[in-house]
């Protein structure tokens, strides 16, 4: 451990921060239209979200169209060639919510959405630097300036830069509702949980936590902000568009088949999965996954149980494995979601000051960066080994705690 000395902790994260950023200028200076040097569409997450509000606007009956998604995609993109399509795989009020950044040109609509994914990341992070970091890493250097250069460098979150993610946005509503949990500000933590559904599968976790606990506040914040954008979108287009997306699921769940897809930066055990096994697997990788997914469900509420009278600030690992339930179970999240594993780190280290989690976050940062590189080459997303891993160390933890039914 000589090696990871305070110096080096401090400066290499700089250092790679200060790398990612010049790779994220040259991309952008070398580019061919919309095609980056790096040979990827910049910003292509959040072209596909963007046409998918110009199609809303235009003919919300055929949002799910995949052949209008294309149509529009190279009519943005023209006259950079595109051959192919983004696939809109959102519920249909996300496109009615982000028709607003249609107003604005394409190019400054990504550049303003790129500046609020950084403000967002800045903000969770100054957030978890007041309220998570405990006193004694403070002092060891994780400052809020050192943590936002840290999170910054994180290849999770220059990933989802890069191709215009909503990655920001989703660290900063998950890292309220972890604090305003341990705030015991219930009706907070739910709405923020209701801003979630535009990847519901993120708040999970959290409603089986609340739902154990008896906190109904929560989960009614959480049901007044979901129905209220549920149900204003119902009110003004009905429930046809939903029924055509839950009909287009079975496709959208394939999508790791498709060559280019990039089905290589899955991080759950489905995308890994999907990465090995042929696509006449596919209806046993799905039961697999709802097995898993009830599996864990029922091991969240168990542990939720057995940790319910402890004081909520020392209810650590209920919240990590809270935070890692969309990892391990959605069918498709992608390596910028590991964002999300930031605010888990750090409750953690106010369980312990072990070495061991220095080189678990050491070997997530690395993992992060090094792994795709790999993955691209096998096709395998070994990513997704990173949640597995992280929820038998939570598992070996809970076995040290040894908690007991109060």
């Amino acid at each position: 451990m000589a090696f990871l000395n305070q110096r080096r902790l401090r400066d290499y994260p700089r250092l790679m921060l200060g790398t990612m950023i010049f790779v994220l200028m040259l991309n952008i200076l070398l580019r061919q239209g919309w095609m980056g040097a790096v040979k990827q569409i910049i910003g292509g997450d959040f072209i596909m979200l963007y046409s998918a509000g110009k199609l809303f606007q235009q003919d919300a009956n055929s949002l799910y169209d995949f052949q209008k998604q294309g149509d529009i995609q190279r009519e943005l993109l023209s006259p950079t060639p595109f051959e192919g399509i983004m696939p809109f795989n959102y519920p249909p009020y996300v496109a009615q919510a982000v028709s607003f950044f249609t107003r604005l040109p394409l190019a400054v609509a990504l550049v303003l959405w790129s500046i609020l994914t950084i403000a967002c990341v800045t903000l969770a992070v100054y957030w978890i630097s007041r309220v998570l970091v405990p006193n004694w890493l403070h002092d060891q250097g994780l400052t809020f300036s050192q943590l936002l250069i840290i999170s910054c460098s994180f290849f999770a979150f220059i990933e989802g830069l890069q191709v215009g993610q909503n990655h920001g946005l989703t660290l900063l509503l998950l890292t309220g509702m972890v604090i305003f949990s341990i705030k015991e500000k219930w009706f907070l933590a739910g709405i923020l949980a209701g801003l979630t559904i535009y990847k519901p599968q993120f708040a999970i976790g959290f409603l089986i936590l609340w739902l154990i606990w008896g906190k109904y506040k929560a989960l009614i914040g959480y049901a007044i902000t979901s129905l209220t954008w549920v149900g204003f979108f119902v009110l003004s287009h009905g429930l046809s568009l939903f029924q055509t997306y839950l009909s287009s699921i079975p496709l959208l769940l394939k999508m790791p088949y498709l060559e280019g897809f990039g089905g290589y930066l899955e991080v759950t055990p489905y995308g890994f999965l999907i990465s090995v096994l042929p696509s006449s697997a596919w209806s046993g990788i799905i039961l697999f996954t709802q097995i898993l997914t009830l599996l864990l469900s029922i091991g969240l509420a168990w542990t939720a149980f057995r940790f319910r009278k402890h004081p909520i600030d020392q209810r650590q690992t209920v919240f990590i494995l809270a935070i890692l339930f969309p990892l391990l179970t959605a069918p498709h999240t992608l390596l910028h979601d590991l964002v999300i594993l930031i605010p888990a780190l750090v409750l953690w280290a106010q369980q312990t000051r072990s070495s061991s989690l220095l080189l678990i976050c050491i070997t997530i940062y690395l993992g992060a960066f090094l792994l795709p590189l790999v993955t691209h080459v096998t096709g395998i997303a070994l990513l997704g080994l990173i949640p597995l891993s992280l929820l038998a160390a939570q598992i070996h933890q809970l076995g040290r705690l040894g908690v007991k039914d109060g």
